[in-house]
């Protein structure tokens, strides 16, 4: 007999739930560091604020540069100049998109 369930649907809420037990974070938090990930991964190959910010879902560029001082605490300019952040963002992580 065959344990393996397949195409069992979970009820969105009950998934919240799961998250928040384990990582003691709402999925919004992770969707959001996810996109924040992603945003710098971007900008370190592209360069260009405008570009990656629109990109990226933010709604500007001074959205998106919110955004990384919140979960970067740094610009990001100053982000793409540190060789350590740099690296560190290409590592895999919770709340990759």
């Amino acid at each position: 007999m065959n344990d393996h369930v397949t195409n069992y649907k979970v009820p969105a809420r009950t998934l919240q739930r799961h998250v928040v037990d384990e990582t003691q974070r709402t999925p919004v938090y992770w969707l959001n560091l996810g996109r924040a990930r992603k945003c710098a991964r971007a900008f370190a190959k592209t360069g260009s604020l405008l570009d990656t910010a629109i990109n990226c879902g933010f709604t500007d560029q001074s959205h998106m540069n919110r955004e990384f001082q919140r979960w970067f605490r740094t610009t990001p300019k100053a982000f793409q100049r540190n060789r350590m952040l740099m690296e560190q963002i290409n590592m895999p992580g919770y709340g990759d998109v």
